[in-house]
């Protein structure tokens, strides 16, 4: 069933070419600043660090959670958090020192970091370092439990293990399947749903014509 979602949703929306970035930094910046956002809002902050040359982790490192939250359109706390995790970036060797290390080990310390659940250590790791981990979000969970793939009580590793386990850690294939879920999840399996028109209809056993 897990690949059956995946080749409609392929086949109906096409490649989505995430994540929308022009660096891994800022896919990083991007994941942190995602959690419990709008990716208007994340977009929004991006473009005015980079107004305010500020998106690097040199300056961000060394500025104020207040400023960065200004900068950002965030709170102080996501603010710190991304202070933080910049501090932890630089000590680590930049990009290129998180490329030497291990997957799990690494996963390990992002998760020791203020603010940095499984979900933006997963995001970070597919896509800004392309290592092959599945991400776990509200809307894969909601578009599975629609399908009747899980019953909604899953733990993440759990759920995370399963999907790897079938899409057998292509990292490609995470990246896309991700995305398409993302697209999915807005354009129709939204909280209130949008089934008419829906690519997976015939999956679907909650299939019902709202508009």
């Amino acid at each position: 069933m897990i690949e059956k979602v995946f080749s409609n949703l392929h086949k109906y929306y096409g490649d989505q070419n995430w994540w929308p970035a022009n660096s891994e930094f800022e896919i990083m910046v991007g994941a942190i600043l995602a959690q419990n956002s709008k990716w208007e809002s994340v977009e929004k902050a991006i473009m005015t660090l980079k107004e305010n040359d500020a998106l690097s982790p040199e300056i961000i490192a060394n500025t104020s959670a207040n400023q960065l939250a200004t900068w950002a359109h965030t709170l102080d706390d996501k603010a710190a958090n991304l202070k933080t995790f910049c501090q932890w970036y630089l000590e680590q060797g930049a990009l290129s020192g998180l490329k030497e290390r291990d997957t799990d080990e690494l996963r390990e310390e992002l998760l020791q970091i203020d603010g940095i659940d499984e979900e933006i250590a997963d995001s970070i790791l597919l896509y800004a370092l392309e290592r092959p981990v599945f991400v776990i979000d509200d809307n894969l969970r909601r578009l599975f439990f629609r399908l009747g793939m899980i019953n909604g009580n899953e733990r993440y590793d759990e759920l995370k293990h399963v999907t790897e386990l079938t899409l057998q850690w292509d990292v490609e294939i995470f990246n896309e399947y991700h995305a398409l879920i993302v697209k999915h999840t807005k354009e129709h399996c939204r909280t209130n749903p949008i089934c008419e028109g829906c690519p997976l209809d015939h999956l679907c056993p909650n299939e019902k014509n709202d508009s």
